[in-house]
């Protein structure tokens, strides 16, 4: 299936499993989906199922959006105590449409204990609650946590069964650009590997590659750490460190921390192999691009990184973050590097390398593999370290899954075949206007986008006061910030907004109880006006960012407490 023809099956309102070839371009068809939602005011939920790959797609986990949290079960009166969750409640109550990314990873059970809240919450026992669910995945893929051999995959739960979902299996590659590599990768997906496939990859075993210094990968950090250390030390240049900062939950603190590095201090020398760990295609640097650092730059010694002949970037301090209900609940900064000499098999998921050197004597999961073999563009860019041909077999569920899989995607082409450009537009309209959207053609969608600069529908006012007026009342009960974000369910960072707004619309509301010590107002006073002498730190309304006093500051005071002391300066 092409990516027109599934654009047009989730635009006409099926459930939908949205799986792939690797390579074939699944993250355009979700952006484009969720593009023209959002332009018909259609609220869209975009979630995952690890932190880390939620960060990926600027999305909040299936757990905290759902309130599941990191259940394993679901008794009758958890289900009730989710349900009383105001903003729990509003997430679901609130969303026409829920996609749930890196499917894989997430198992059976805890597949059906999000439909369970869903539909209790909505009283509507449809799976789901009666939302349309895409469900975007590939089994071949990182796998459940799970340690039995027979895994708990999300396609065998009963909500799975239940939604029916359209099967659009993407085909089309955009990443692999060599037909004998593309070759081996189908074969690994159907199982037919061959004496000649087998011979292709041994052929690859100790193969030199033109190349400085080609990216390793393993499957055991063990071997990334010593191998990364090793070549740091080689370096004879002075080494700068670089620390890790957190605020906010320290649950979620600890996965984010848990995907982007072991350590609080990323130590760099010039000279050292780097590769980036997070997509931003404004300063030219996308997730998995490679290079050397070559100096340093400014008071902080950012690192300037040597990407091409042409290219040198200045990488500076960058944040990941957890949000729910559009809410920052963890946020980690650091330089979004890591040393790259070495990576794990696991952390390479979703990077697109040019070369690399793969070690796989070690494998002890079926999905690694085909996850390292699909991280590079052409057989000419692999170099085997070692091959363990005992893991190139699937796991038989997935096998099984996945020609099931292709066999409905391709009856669903057959079944859509004869539908008209016209056709295709009717069934968006009247899903679209079903759900309580107002429907604009592709033509017009354009115009409304660049009004709204792509971003999804905000609540209105009306609500926005509402919420505001509840923070109020337990201002006024003298309730501490704590107590405030514990009744209302909500994190600290919303309640110091609902103050500021009280602060302007109710002046003479005493908010004494919430003032920082003076010593961190007399702080901030002081970045606010050194900052302000420079007219370049103001933004287009003169206003000096958070983030500049949270730097200037050292990153001594978090950012919840600097929004109280401008209260009070």
């Amino acid at each position: 299936m092409n990516q027109s023809i599934a654009l047009n099956i989730l635009k006409s309102g099926n459930n939908v499993f949205l799986t792939w070839q690797a390579g074939s371009g699944k993250t355009y068809v979700i952006n484009q989906y969720v593009s023209r939602l959002w332009s018909c005011g259609v609220q869209v939920a975009i979630t995952a199922s690890t932190g880390i790959a939620a960060t990926h797609i600027g999305g909040v986990t299936i757990h905290s959006w759902s309130g599941i949290g990191i259940k394993d079960r679901l008794s009758q009166y958890d289900i009730e105590l989710i349900s009383q969750k105001e903003n729990i409640y509003k997430n679901i109550t609130g969303v026409s449409v829920l996609i749930i990314d890196e499917i894989s990873m997430l198992s059976a059970t805890t597949l059906d204990m999000v439909s369970q809240v869903m539909q209790h919450i909505r009283q509507d026992y449809r799976a789901f609650g009666g939302v349309q669910v895409i469900m975007v995945g590939d089994f071949f893929q990182l796998p459940p946590v799970n340690k039995s051999w027979a895994k708990d995959f999300a396609f065998a739960s009963k909500s799975w069964k239940l939604a029916d979902c359209a099967i659009c299996y993407l085909d089309t590659q955009h990443r692999q650009n060599d037909d004998d590599l593309t070759s081996i990768l189908n074969a690994l997906r159907t199982w037919e590997v061959s004496d000649d496939i087998i011979w292709q990859l041994t052929s690859r075993i100790g193969k030199t590659i033109e190349h400085k210094s080609p990216i390793k990968l393993y499957t055991h950090n063990i071997d990334v750490d010593r191998i990364n250390l090793t070549e740091l030390d080689v370096l004879e240049t002075d080494e700068v460190d670089y620390q890790m900062t957190s605020v906010w939950d320290p649950k979620f603190v600890q996965l984010l921390k848990k995907g982007i590095s072991p350590y609080d201090t990323l130590t760099l020398k010039i000279g050292a192999k780097v590769i980036f760990i997070k997509n931003n295609p404004v300063k030219w640097y996308m997730n998995g691009t490679t290079g050397v650092v070559t100096g340093y730059r400014g008071k902080d010694r950012y690192p300037i990184v040597e990407v091409s002949e042409r290219t040198n970037i200045r990488v500076e301090p960058d944040s990941r973050n957890i949000e729910d209900a559009r809410e920052i609940v963890a946020s980690v900064t650091q330089i979004p590097l890591k040393l790259a000499r070495a990576i794990t098999v696991h952390k390479s998921q979703g990077m697109t390398l040019d070369v690399a050197e793969i070690d796989l004597s070690k494998s002890f999961e079926s999905w690694q593999a085909y996850v390292a073999l699909s991280r590079v563009k052409s057989l000419s860019g692999l170099s085997l370290l070692w091959l363990n041909t005992r893991w190139l077999e699937a796991h038989p569920l997935v096998l099984r899954g996945d020609r099931y899989f292709q066999d409905q995607s391709s009856v669903l082409v057959q079944q859509y075949d004869y539908l008209t450009d016209h056709d295709w537009v009717w069934l968006h309209r009247k899903f679209v206007e079903a759900i309580g959207g107002h429907y604009i053609a592709d033509k017009d969608r354009i115009h409304v986008e660049k009004s709204m600069k792509a971003k999804p529908p905000r609540k209105s006012k009306a609500k926005a006061w509402d919420t505001i007026l509840k923070t109020l009342d337990l201002v006024k009960e003298h309730k501490t910030l704590e107590e405030i974000a514990t009744i209302r369910e909500l994190t600290s960072t919303t309640i110091i907004s609902h103050l500021l707004t009280i602060k302007q619309q109710h002046p003479d509301t005493s908010l004494s109880l919430y003032r920082p010590n003076a010593s961190q107002i007399k702080l901030v006073k002081i970045a606010l006006k050194s900052l302000s002498q420079n007219p370049a730190n103001a933004n287009a309304q003169g206003q000096i960012s958070t983030k500049m006093i949270y730097e200037y500051c050292d990153r001594k005071i978090d950012y919840a407490t600097i929004k109280l002391c401008l209260m009070y300066i």
